[in-house]
């Protein structure tokens, strides 16, 4: 039997990804336990034992979700890249992930399934959204100070803008015969600001 506080072994981080995919594809309410037990290959007491109940594997699925994005996005924009460099890396992925994958943004289906009801989800949520806004009002402070950044906005107002610009494109990509959408919405935040 496994017992509580353990590391977790490759194999559990393994099944957390198979439950994390599953969630991702079907939400959560759809996601029933008995999918969750045969898409992870698991019996239901190893599930009880490991993982606990369906919302604390979730939870568990969704904090790594959101943690791996977040170090993905800090690597990126406290690298020692240039402004310019960083903005379009990191466009050039959004636009990748979210043109390219039908599968939509993890998150976003969250939000709009769970955020109002569910206070966990809430807090991981306000969380993540709090870190990624001061990371990019940095991004956009430090690029103007340093002079790679000009735009007649100040760095909270680029930062307002350009994240509320993330916000609806994880919507819009989860729609069909959007990609030329969310491309121009980047093209027409970049008549905003130039790379000096």
């Amino acid at each position: 039997m496994t017992g509580k506080g353990r590391p977790k072994t490759f194999e559990d981080k393994a099944a957390i990804k198979k439950a994390q995919e599953l969630f991702w594809e079907k939400g959560y309410e759809a996601t029933s336990l008995n999918d969750l037990i045969e898409e992870m290959e698991i019996s239901r007491q190893s599930m009880y034992n490991t993982f606990g109940n369906k919302h604390d594997l979730f939870i568990l699925c969704f904090e790594s979700y959101v943690e791996e994005s977040y170090q993905h996005l800090q690597e990126l924009f406290l690298s020692d890249k240039t402004a310019n460099q960083k903005y379009h890396e990191f466009t050039d992925m959004v636009k990748k992930a979210y043109c390219e994958s039908k599968k939509g943004c993890f998150i976003s289906a969250t939000i709009q399934e769970l955020a109002v009801k569910d206070k966990k989800v809430q807090d991981i949520l306000d969380k993540k959204y709090q870190r990624n806004y001061e990371l990019l009002f940095n991004y956009f402070s430090e690029g103007i100070e340093k002079g790679e950044i000009c735009s007649e906005l100040a760095a909270k107002e680029l930062t307002d803008l350009f994240d509320s610009l993330l916000l609806s494109v994880t919507s819009l990509c989860k729609l069909s015969n959007r990609d030329d959408q969310i491309k121009s919405i980047f093209s027409v935040f970049e008549k905003q600001i130039s790379f000096c």
